[in-house]
C-alpha cells in the first residue's frame, strides 16, 4: 500500500492464555501476535501501537507482585506502547524497574514518571511521529502522580515539533476512549467528550488511538479519525494513512485462540490444574442487570468465616472479559480452577473488602458516631496508627495487591501508599451503616455504595479555546 499501517490494541491486561467469556473465548496472546502478522504482511508492514494497561491483570502477574507480564510481553511484536492507570498498580518505581525490561518504549507524554512522551517510528522512508497521551485522571486514581495541567496543549506542541522533526504523519495514542452505557445487553457507545477532544486537535494529529473504557469504536470524531477496538486482546484496529491523505479504518477480531508457550506457560498449567470448586451453573456480571457473580462470592465468603458479618464487592471488581454482550465478568459452569479465581479481580484497585476487617471497620464506625461532636462530625487520626507490620498484625483495610504485597514483604508502605490507606479510612469512618446493609443485599450494584464507584472528571480543554467537556470518565 502508498502509505503505512497502523495497528491497534488496548487494554491488554495480560490475556496471555486463553479462557473462556460469556460469547466464546479470549484467543490469547499467541493468536494475536499471529493476527498482527497477518496484518502487516498484507500491507508489507506496519507499527503495534498499544495504548495502556497492558500488563497488570493476569493470574501469574497477581502471584508475581507484578513482575512476570513484564517478562511476558517481551515476546510480543509491539513498537510503542503508552502507560495507563493500571501500569502503576504497584507503584511509580515498579513501573520503571520492570518497563526498562520491555523491547519497546512506554511513553507519558502527561505525567511526570521519567518517561518520554513522543516516539518517531519509520519505515519505507515514511516517518510516523506517536504522542502517548495518559489518563489525565490519573492524579485522582494514584496519590503522588502529577499530570500536566493543559493536555490538549501539549498534545498540540508536540504534534509542532515532531512535523518539524520530519514526521509525514501523527498519531495521538491515548489511554482514554469512548464511554459506554452500562445496564444494556447492546453496547451504547457515547462520543462527546473524545469528540470535544478532536475538535481541539484536528488539524494537528492524523489520527487517535483510544482505550481504557473497555468498548470499541472506528470512525470520524470531530473530523479526526478515532479507533479503538474491543479490550483483552480480542480485536485489533487497523489504520491505513495512506500518502495522499485518506485514513481508512477498520475492526479486525483476533483469530482462534491459541495455547500460549513463552514465558510462564508452565506456571499458568499448574494453575489451570488446580480446581478450587465446581459450580452448576454459570455466574455473570453485568452492570446494572446481572449481579450472580457477586452474589455468589459475597455468599461464598460469609459461609466461610463465620466471623465476618457483610462484604462489599465493587462495581469495577470482577471484569475478566470484554463486555460484548453487555457482560463483564463469566464463570462459566463446570469445574473452577485457581488461575480463573485468580483472573476474576484482573484490575487491583483497593476497592473490595473480603476479610475479617469487615467486622471490625463496622465497630469503629459505631464508635465513631457514638463520639461524634457537636459539629455531627467524627474525628478521625490524621494519620493511621502504628503498628508491627505483619500479615496478621498490619491488615489495612484496602485489600489490593500492593497493600498485600507489602505485608509480605514485611515493609512500611511509602507516602503514596499511606495517604491512600489514609483516604480509604477516611472514606469508611464517613459511610453510614445502611450502605453497608445494601452491600450484602445487593452486592455489585453501583446504587448500593455510590461511595466506591471511584470515577473522576477528565475536563479535555485547550489553552487557545475556553470550551470544555466534562464527562464522568470510568475508572
Amino acid at each position: 500500500m502508498n502509505g503505512v499501517r497502523i495497528l491497534t490494541t488496548n487494554d491488554f491486561v495480560g490475556s496471555f492464555h486463553p479462557q473462556a467469556t460469556s460469547y466464546g473465548r479470549l484467543p490469547g496472546a499467541a493468536a494475536l501476535q499471529a493476527t498482527v502478522d497477518d496484518l502487516r504482511t498484507q500491507a508489507g508492514g506496519g507499527f503495534w501501537i498499544d495504548t495502556g494497561d497492558l500488563a497488570q491483570g493476569s493470574a501469574l502477574g497477581a502471584l508475581s507482585d507484578g513482575v512476570w507480564p513484564f517478562l511476558a510481553l517481551r515476546e510480543l511484536s509491539i513498537d510503542i506502547g503508552v502507560a495507563g492507570n493500571h501500569e502503576l498498580d504497584w507503584g511509580a518505581a515498579h513501573l520503571r524497574r520492570w518497563s526498562a525490561e520491555l523491547p519497546f518504549g512506554l511513553l507519558a507524554a502527561n505525567l511526570r514518571l521519567n518517561l518520554p512522551a513522543t516516539r518517531m517510528l519509520s519505515a519505507d522512508g515514511r516517518a510516523v511521529g506517536v504522542i502517548g497521551l495518559s489518563l489525565p485522571a490519573m492524579p485522582a486514581m494514584h496519590p503522588g502522580v502529577t499530570a500536566h495541567p493543559d493536555p490538549v496543549g501539549m498534545v498540540v506542541e508536540h504534534a509542532t515539533e515532531l512535523r518539524t522533526q520530519g514526521a509525514r504523519h501523527v498519531v495521538l495514542a491515548l489511554h482514554d476512549g469512548v464511554d459506554a452505557l452500562p445496564g444494556a445487553e447492546a453496547v451504547t457507545v457515547v462520543t462527546e467528550r473524545m469528540q470535544a477532544l478532536c475538535d481541539h486537535l484536528r488539524g494537528s494529529v492524523d489520527l487517535v488511538l483510544g482505550g481504557h473504557t473497555l468498548t470499541c469504536y472506528a470512525g470520524s470524531l470531530a473530523g479526526v479519525p478515532f479507533v479503538q477496538p474491543w479490550a483483552f486482546g480480542s480485536q485489533v484496529g487497523v489504520a491505513d494513512l495512506h500518502d495522499d491523505g485518506r485514513v481508512a479504518l477498520r475492526l479486525v477480531d483476533v483469530g482462534s485462540a491459541r495455547p500460549w508457550t513463552g514465558a510462564g506457560a508452565g506456571a499458568q498449567a499448574a494453575l489451570e490444574a488446580e480446581v478450587v470448586g465446581r459450580l452448576e451453573r454459570p455466574l455473570q456480571q453485568a452492570s446494572g442487570r446481572v449481579f450472580t457473580l457477586a452474589q455468589a462470592i459475597g455468599d461464598g465468603v460469609l459461609r466461610a468465616d463465620d466471623r465476618l458479618d457483610r462484604i462489599y464487592v465493587g462495581p469495577g471488581d470482577l471484569w475478566n472479559q470484554p463486555a460484548r454482550d453487555g457482560v463483564h465478568a463469566f464463570l462459566g459452569a463446570g469445574d473452577v480452577t485457581m488461575a480463573q479465581v485468580l483472573r476474576l479481580a484482573p484490575l487491583s484497585g483497593a476497592r473490595s473488602a473480603w476479610g475479617p476487617a469487615a467486622r471490625d471497620r463496622a465497630a469503629r464506625r459505631r464508635r465513631r458516631a457514638d463520639d461524634r461532636g457537636a459539629h455531627g462530625r467524627a474525628r478521625l487520626p490524621r494519620r493511621p496508627r502504628r503498628r508491627r507490620c505483619g500479615r496478621d498484625t498490619w491488615p489495612p483495610p484496602c485489600r489490593d495487591a500492593r497493600a498485600l504485597a507489602l505485608q509480605r514483604g514485611r515493609r512500611r508502605p511509602g507516602p503514596a501508599m499511606r495517604a491512600r490507606l489514609a483516604a480509604h479510612r477516611r472514606d469508611v469512618a464517613r459511610r453510614p451503616d445502611g450502605d453497608d446493609r445494601a452491600m450484602r443485599d445487593q452486592p455489585g450494584r453501583h446504587a448500593a455504595c455510590p461511595r466506591r464507584k471511584v470515577t473522576a472528571t477528565c475536563s479535555w480543554r485547550s489553552a487557545s479555546a475556553d470550551r470544555r467537556s466534562a464527562i464522568r470518565s470510568p475508572s
